[in-house]
């Protein structure tokens, strides 16, 4: 293996790990929200809790699967061609 290769393993592993790590939070709000919050109050301190960060965390995600498709160039071909332009069945006339 080349040092381009582990380095790119080791990148999209620091992201997905990042992402799993951090998301963590969001996921354990929602999952003890209906257990703790018991009153409209509760309720609501437990969302502005996680309102800040809710979306940040999936920019980890969104930036490994950028690195997916710049580590394996050879695998976007078949998979980006329905987001392409020239497969689109539209007419031209």
């Amino acid at each position: 293996m080349t040092i381009l290769t582990v380095l790119w393993f080791f990148l999209i592993f620091v992201l997905i790990a990042g992402y799993f790590v951090l998301d963590g939070f969001d996921l354990g709000v929602g999952v003890l929200y209906p257990f703790v919050a018991k009153n409209e109050e509760e309720q609501a301190v437990a969302r502005r809790a996680i309102g800040p960060v809710w979306d940040g965390n999936e920019v980890w995600l969104l930036t490994a699967g950028g690195a997916l498709f710049a580590a394996f160039p050879q695998r976007t071909p078949p998979r980006s061609r329905a987001f392409t332009w020239r497969s689109c069945s539209c007419s031209s006339a």
